[in-house]
């Protein structure tokens, strides 16, 4: 009789847990972002046309379809402010792309960023958010990544 009610106990345990698994929402993981290159370009009113460029680094064994992306990004913790895409990225499995996104900053934000390039490199904190579209599911991953990038060559 107790054999019979421990079993019973167990197989139900184990079916709650099989179920809520099967109901619980899909989350992305395994994807991490890196600012690879930051190149300018001085505009007439003494802003500058900012060009990031991003990899994605996908550790999943399949491979990855974002349809939009949305970065924040952080040089030597000035904000260089919010950049939206929606181009599509293919991250291979087990794999990497990259793709370069443009911003254009004000001039008092130029002029730090001219500062900047006599130091060589600067640290940088990119927080990214990826769309991915799954069949009728829309899935998002956010994700975060610092480091530093090189800004001898910046262009300003």
């Amino acid at each position: 009789m107790r054999m019979t009610r421990l079993l019973s106990a167990t197989a139900l345990i184990a079916a709650l847990s099989f179920l809520s698994g099967c109901l619980s929402t899909p989350e992305l993981r395994g994807i991490a972002v890196q600012l690879t290159d930051i190149r300018a370009q001085p505009l007439d009113q003494g802003g500058a046309e900012v060009s990031l460029t991003i990899r994605y680094l996908n550790e999943n064994l399949v491979a990855i379809a974002v349809s939009e992306t949305e970065h924040r990004i952080w040089i030597d913790g000035m904000s260089l402010g919010r950049i939206e895409s929606d181009q599509p990225v293919g991250l291979p499995q087990l794999g990497e792309a990259s793709e370069t996104l443009k911003l254009t900053v004000d001039a008092s934000t130029a002029a730090r960023l001219r500062q900047l390039q006599a130091n060589g490199s600067a640290n940088y904190r990119l927080e990214s958010r990826l769309l991915v579209m799954a069949a009728q599911d829309e899935l998002k991953s956010n994700t975060s990544g610092t480091g530093t990038v090189d800004v001898s060559n910046l262009g300003l």
